[in-house]
């Protein structure tokens, strides 16, 4: 993935992508880690690979079969946005949750009094906008 987007956003691409992917392959084992890897050659290699190996041979079992497993550190940047399962020390990935809801440490946030910032925001880019092709002289 590009490197020029946050963390959490790449993670949930991929997200979306691997539980595409899971839909056509159900019986398929797949695992989603995140983390750093190297391109070596046309190969990815690194820790976050070999996590996602062992991922795959360790739930290589009936009681994870049809499930897309990942790791700690995506299910913990996909909480809230996803529905995660665990079954003992392995996470799940089971579907994205409805975005309606926002939460900020586990609890509902209201988002009010925006108004005013986004009033200022389209007036200066409709400002912008209007002036762009004026001339100006220093």
């Amino acid at each position: 993935m590009p490197t020029n987007q946050v963390i959490p956003d790449q993670t949930s691409q991929l997200a979306y992508c691997a539980l595409a992917i899971k839909a056509l392959a159900p019986d398929r084992p797949m695992a989603l880690t995140t983390g750093r890897g190297e391109i070596k050659g046309k190969l990815l290699v690194g820790a976050v690979i070999d996590r996602a190996a062992n991922l795959v041979i360790e739930c290589d079992v009936d009681e994870f079969r049809g499930r897309l497993v990942i790791d700690e550190t995506s299910a913990h940047l996909l909480d809230g946005r996803f529905d995660i399962g665990r079954v003992g020390t392995v996470y799940t990935l089971k579907g994205a949750r409805d975005a309606g809801l926002r939460t900020l440490l586990g609890k509902p946030t209201a988002f009010v009094g925006r108004d005013a910032e986004l009033r200022g925001l389209e007036n200066t880019c409709a400002n912008a906008s209007m002036n762009m092709w004026q001339p100006r002289f220093w």
